[in-house]
């Protein structure tokens, strides 16, 4: 939450519940593995820099 919060330049006050509603997704992870692997995509930068570049 930090990182999403300071790279998109949020107010600071991201609060989580642990509710949810209708349509929520709970839990969800990110894996670029198989990208990687099967392939070979090696990305250009990372989630931080992604996040500035998007806020910018």
């Amino acid at each position: 939450m930090q990182i999403l919060n300071s790279g998109l330049k949020g107010p600071g006050n991201i609060v989580v519940t642990g509710g949810y509603g209708i349509g929520d997704i709970r839990h969800n992870r990110t894996d670029i593995s198989a990208l990687t692997d099967d392939l070979g995509y090696d990305p250009m930068f990372g989630l931080q820099t992604g996040l500035d570049r998007i806020a910018d």
